[in-house]
C-alpha cells in the first residue's frame, strides 16, 4: 500500500530535477571485523584508552579512542531525559557502559578490569560549563543547572572524568585534527539542535571569565520576534536559525500547505532530513 502510494505520486519534470548526495545517516552502531581485532589488539598491548561522549540535545554520541583520536568503537543513541538530573545521569551511564561491555564481550577481561584499563572519560556538554569542577553550569535544551556531572560519572566508573562545552571541544578538535589545524587563533559556530560558539586564542580554549565566552546562541538577532529561545529570550540567534527553528518553520509552513502527516512532524525534521530535503 505505502509503495503504490509512493508511484501515485507526482514528480518534478525532469528539467527541475537536481541530482544532490544528501547525507548519509549514521548507524546507531559501528562495528567491523577489522574494527574488532583493532580493539581487542589495542587492549593486549595496553594502549592508553578514552571514552568519550558528546551528550546533544536531539542525539548522543560514544565513542572509544586512542591518544591519537583512532576510533575503535562508535555508538549513537537518542538523548532520553532532559528535564531530570538522575534520569539524564542514568542515560549517560548507560551510554558509557557500551564500549566497556564491547571489550569485555571481546576479551572476556571483567567490567572491573576493563574500567581500570581506561585512562579518562571525556563528556561534552550543551550549555555552559565549568571544566575545572567538572559542572554543567546551564543550558537551553536541558532542564538543569549547575549539574556536578564529573563527580557523579567518576563516583559510577571510578575513572577520571572531565566535562567541557561541546563546542568548545568541537572547535578545538578542528584545531587539533581538523579544518583550523595548524592556526593558534579560531572562532567556531556550529549550528545543531541549538547554536553554539567557541573560542580558542594562543592554543588554549578560552571560556571567559563566566565561562561561557563563544556562547552565541542567545544573542539576541531580532528585537521584535515574537519566537522565544530556551534561555527565554525573544528573537535569540539560536530561536531563529537552529535545528530546531527551521523544523518548526517547516512544520508550521507544510500545515499550512495541509500536510500534516508524521513526516513532517517537528519531532521527525532531524538534521539529516532537513538536509535531504534541501
Amino acid at each position: 500500500m505505502i509503495l503504490e502510494k509512493l508511484g501515485a505520486m507526482p514528480r518534478p519534470r525532469t528539467s527541475e530535477t537536481a541530482v544532490v548526495n544528501a547525507p548519509v545517516e549514521t548507524p546507531d552502531e559501528v562495528r567491523s571485523k577489522e574494527r574488532d581485532v583493532a580493539l581487542a589488539n589495542a587492549v593486549s598491548r595496553g594502549d592508553e584508552l578514552y571514552i568519550v561522549m558528546d551528550l546533544g540535545g536531539t542525539k548522543a554520541y560514544v565513542s572509544l579512542m586512542t591518544r591519537d583520536a583512532k576510533s575503535l568503537y562508535d555508538k549513537k543513541f537518542l538523548t532520553q531525559s532532559h528535564n531530570d538530573e538522575d534520569r539524564l545521569l542514568e542515560f549517560i551511564r548507560m551510554c558509557i557502559r557500551g564500549p566497556i561491555d564491547r571489550i569485555h564481550g571481546l576479551t572476556g577481561m571483567k567490567p572491573k578490569d576493563v574500567e581500570r584499563r581506561i585512562k579518562a572519560i571525556g563528556i561534552a556538554f550543551p550549555g555552559p560549563t565549568d571544566f575545572a569542577a567538572g559542572v554543567a553550569l546551564d543550558a537551553s535544551n536541558f532542564g538543569i543547572k549547575n549539574f556536578h556531572l564529573a563527580d557523579r560519572v567518576r563516583d559510577t566508573f571510578d575513572i577520571e572524568t572531565f566535562v567541557d562545552n561541546d563546542v568548545n571541544l568541537g572547535v578545538w578538535g578542528e584545531a587539533w585534527k581538523g579544518a583550523a589545524h595548524g592556526y593558534e587563533n579560531v572562532v567556531g559556530i556550529m549550528i545543531g539542535t541549538g547554536i553554539g560558539g567557541g573560542i580558542i586564542i594562543n592554543g588554549q580554549i578560552f571560556s571567559g571569565r563566566n565561562k561561557t565566552s563563544g556562547e552565541i546562541g542567545p544573542m539576541i538577532v531580532k528585537l521584535d520576534s515574537d519566537i522565544q529561545c530556551g534561555c527565554r529570550q525573544f528573537g535569540c540567534f539560536e530561536a531563529l536559525a537552529s535545528r530546531k527553528s527551521m523544523a518548526r518553520d517547516l512544520h508550521r509552513r507544510k500545515l499550512k500547505q495541509g500536510l500534516d502527516g508524521m513526516m513532517w512532524a517537528e519531532e521527525t525534521l532531524l538534521s539529516n532530513e532537513i538536509a535531504g530535503y534541501y
